[in-house]
């Protein structure tokens, strides 16, 4: 009985992660929606990309979309193929430990966090040669964060990370910081998977510590989301 209970709760959690992930590729309606909006439209160019080529703001706030939904989606298969990996800890006194599978789920939670990584790293750079739209960023700046945060239960210590950046109008080194936290993942998993590698099994902690980082970051990128899609509703 225990042991289907812990593989109904495990597939609920997939099933969730998966519609998560249809709507990060459908409008990244779970990570940083509308970021790019905050952002010059007009058609002066601005420059981006190697070698400083000329474009126009319009066409990085377009990439800048594209960007945003490719790390969304990317991040989000990195941690269904990482709850796969806790799937198997979890079961290992009831199953046996199932390495390969193990092996297998932590590379695809490695690659598709190192392809966040790089879009996120795209995105940074394209905001970086992008200027902001001076009225969005206005409206950015004067929501009422503290109620925005009261009405919707949103976790406080995440939801003040957040704020630290855009309450003061700082997309960029924003989107810098969704960066930062794929990183961070990223040299967590390398550390398990070089552990694995010598026929090892991480300490629990280790596990605790990667799903927290996990979980922290999407309400982050989430949190952005809603802050950012408030700021759309309030300009039209």
């Amino acid at each position: 009985m225990v042991k289907k209970i812990k593989q109904v709760t495990f597939m609920v959690s997939l099933g969730i992660l998966a519609i998560l992930l249809l709507q990060s590729y459908a409008y990244s309606a779970i990570w940083a929606n509308h970021g790019e909006t905050v952002f010059a439209s007009e058609d002066g160019t601005t420059a981006t990309g190697e070698g400083n080529i000329g474009v126009t703001a319009g066409a990085n706030a377009s990439m800048m979309r594209t960007y945003i939904a490719e790390s969304a989606g990317f991040f989000l298969k990195s941690q269904a193929s990482m709850l796969r990996v806790l799937d198997k800890v979890e079961m290992a006194d009831l199953q046996g430990f199932d390495y390969y599978g193990f092996q297998s789920d932590l590379c695809s939670a490695i690659e598709d966090m190192e392809m966040a990584r790089f879009y996120h790293t795209l995105l940074r750079q394209t905001a970086e040669g992008t200027p902001y739209n001076p009225d969005k960023i206005k409206l950015l700046v004067s929501l009422d964060f503290d109620r925005f945060r009261a009405e919707r239960g949103l976790n406080a210590v995440i939801f003040q990370e957040v704020r630290n950046y855009l309450g003061k109008g700082n997309v960029t080194d924003f989107f810098g910081y969704l960066l930062s936290r794929t990183e961070i993942i990223l040299d967590m998993l390398y550390k398990i998977r070089a552990t694995t590698d010598l026929n090892q099994l991480p300490s629990i902690e280790e596990f605790w510590a990667l799903n927290q980082v996990y979980s922290d970051s999407l309400m982050a990128g989430q949190y952005s989301a809603q802050l950012f899609y408030e700021v759309k509703k309030n300009s039209q």
